[in-house]
């Protein structure tokens, strides 16, 4: 029997718009298999919310303060006094950023369809806040803290001010109550988070320390003096810790901030070597790729540096960094036009890449 024309066009169309799913399915399935396959913060103080009172914010608000800042004396009162809306008998996110911002706090939003952020934050011990509705079936809005999830059981851990701690959410439940304020998220942290966390871990003075303890501590040490700059104490940290790690996970993640801290001391070939390692694999893990767009712009070998960039947006669309050395490869090879959309896609994603505002200028 001969089949139309148009028929085999839509079979074509159906086609390829069936590979590009699953493309889209397998990419993001990647980028999910670097996390562990489950997590918790510990150690995030809970605080409920008045009973029949609309201030979920300000009890959220509460938790993330007091997570970073134990001896901090706001109480939930002061945070009702700056933050509540008494017009709109509401809290608004932005309100929320303002009141952060103010203080110090560095302020990462997204606002995405899928779980990934959420647990690239949660696994750096960052409490991330979210606005649900209550049910999925209402028009109120409810802030939640997200402490946790588990992959094997399909389930996000919140701190609700409403209805409990360690409130137990399927991801179906919710994923399909989140899409209440487009999916908005928000990670906030001081800007000397990685000292308050290594100190959570382990809460004696860095001089105090003995030389050989657990290895997330010396990764925290670590990831504590990279911050800061401090690589040579840095590098020292990740070789404890790799001396000793037996997780897989963990030593990739010792291997990505070695390389890291490499880079910060320009020592661009071995940050290279310890990235190569990996093989195949590095195309499916955004940050190695990033990493080595970066070494290759400095090589001042552009091309390269755009593929290994373009790799790294194209697993982690969300990845500001990797749009900026795009757009600065993109800049060498003499494409004004795409280096500016890139680093205008960047600030988009992150309002403090000063970096791709100073080249949008």
């Amino acid at each position: 029997m001969k089949i139309p024309v148009y028929i085999k066009y839509n079979i074509i169309y159906y086609k390829y718009i069936l590979i590009f799913i699953l493309s889209v399915i397998f990419t993001v399935k990647a980028a999910e298999n670097s996390f562990p396959e489950s997590h918790i913060i510990y150690g995030v103080p809970y605080e409920s919310q008045p009973p029949g009172s609309s201030y979920c914010g300000e009890a959220t608000l509460y938790m993330i303060i007091h997570y970073w800042d134990e001896e901090s004396t706001v109480t939930q009162t002061d945070l009702v006094r700056d933050v509540f809306s008494s017009f709109f008998n509401a809290t608004f996110p932005f309100s929320i950023e303002n009141y952060l911002n103010s203080r110090g706090f560095n302020i990462i939003t997204h606002k995405v369809q899928n779980l990934t952020k959420i647990k690239e934050y949660i696994c750096q011990d960052i409490p991330v806040l979210v606005v649900n509705s209550m049910t999925g079936m209402d028009n109120y809005g409810h802030f939640r803290v997200v402490i946790g999830y588990d992959d094997n059981k399909g389930e996000m851990i919140c701190h609700d001010p409403a209805l409990g701690n360690n409130y137990i959410m399927k991801y179906e439940e919710f994923l399909a109550t989140w899409d209440f304020y487009n999916y908005w998220m928000m990670a906030a942290y001081p800007p000397n988070y990685r000292e308050i966390l290594a100190l959570k871990l382990n809460p004696l003075p860095y001089p105090q320390r003995t030389a050989y303890m657990d290895t997330k501590v010396h990764m925290v040490y670590g990831r504590a003096y990279l911050e800061g700059g401090y690589y040579e104490e840095s590098l020292k940290e990740f070789e404890l810790a790799l001396s000793i790690v037996a997780d897989a996970n963990l030593k990739l993640n010792l291997h990505l901030f070695q390389s890291e801290a490499y880079i910060g001391l320009q020592k661009w070939d071995k940050a290279e070597q310890i990235i190569l390692f990996y093989g195949e694999q590095i195309e499916y893990i955004p940050q190695f790729c990033y990493l080595l767009a970066k070494i290759n712009y400095v090589y001042e070998n552009y091309e390269k540096g755009i593929y290994y960039a373009s790799k790294a947006v194209e697993i982690d669309p969300y990845y500001g960094k990797a749009y900026i050395i795009l757009g600065k490869c993109q800049k060498e090879m003499d494409q004004p036009e795409l280096a500016r959309r890139s680093f205008q896609k960047a600030l988009f994603l992150d309002i403090n890449l000063i970096e791709a505002r100073e080249e949008i200028k």
